[in-house]
């Protein structure tokens, strides 16, 4: 009758154990749940994009500690600018408990954007113009990308490729530029100002040049090279 009595006891405690440890992984697979939405819905309102992938791997030692007590709130405490959220981050999360106090867990997370962006449809050689044939709009992951990619294909009207840029890349601002005011071999006006004096003559760019920008000029008259400012298109300022 007593081994009765004790092998009863034994099963109930053995069973209690399992229980409440069984009801203590489920508090922390719920805590890991939330904690999950809290930092994806963070992630997706500071973000413009078409869509995320957020995968987060949470330490479970900081949890099991305080796995006793309620939680009431979880915040993510991110000081970086937004543009950081990307890649492979360590976030930090704030869990506010019942009695008022707080703990800091450090989760492990890879975060993907994914964005409807401007992407070569052939190979575009350098300085070459953008067109409408050569560009195709995907939606592709920019997690990596370095510089801003274009959205529209507008934006992109009446640029050029800096470098050589290979089919299927994404096209940035940093491939592209504004084509020069004035190229290298054109002709160009070279005009000579001493204050109300004006004289014109005729030169060749020596080099590309944009608005405001000071190129060599060969004058074909004597075959010399001077400096002069890019005033406009086949327009450029000398100034004595």
């Amino acid at each position: 009758m007593i081994m009765k009595i004790f092998t009863y006891a034994l099963f109930t405690a053995v069973s209690a154990f399992f229980l409440t440890a069984y009801a203590y992984a489920e508090s922390d697979h719920a805590i890991h749940t939330r904690i999950r939405e809290v930092i994806f819905q963070e992630v997706h309102s500071r973000l413009d994009m078409d869509s995320l992938s957020v995968t987060v791997d949470i330490p479970d030692q900081p949890l099991q500690a305080a796995s006793s007590l309620k939680i009431n709130d979880i915040r993510l405490e991110w000081g970086r600018s937004n543009d950081h959220l990307r890649g492979r981050v360590v976030l930090p999360v704030r869990l506010y408990y019942e009695n008022m106090n707080s703990f800091v867990i450090y989760a492990r997370a890879e975060i993907k954007w994914f964005r409807k962006v401007c992407v070569s449809s052939s190979r575009i050689a350098r300085h070459q113009l953008f067109e409408d044939s050569n560009i195709i709009m995907e939606i592709r992951d920019i997690s990596d990308v370095s510089g801003e990619p274009f959205s529209c294909v507008s934006d992109i009207e009446g640029m050029r490729s800096r470098h050589l840029i290979q089919s299927g890349r994404i096209i940035t601002q940093n491939m592209t530029e504004m084509p020069p005011t004035i190229k290298r071999g054109e002709k160009v006006t070279i005009r000579m100002m001493r204050g109300r004096l004006l004289i014109t003559s005729t030169g060749i760019a020596r080099q590309d040049g944009w608005m405001g920008d000071e190129i060599r000029i060969r004058t074909p008259q004597n075959q010399q090279e001077i400096k002069a400012r890019v005033a406009g298109s086949q327009m450029v300022d000398l100034f004595f």
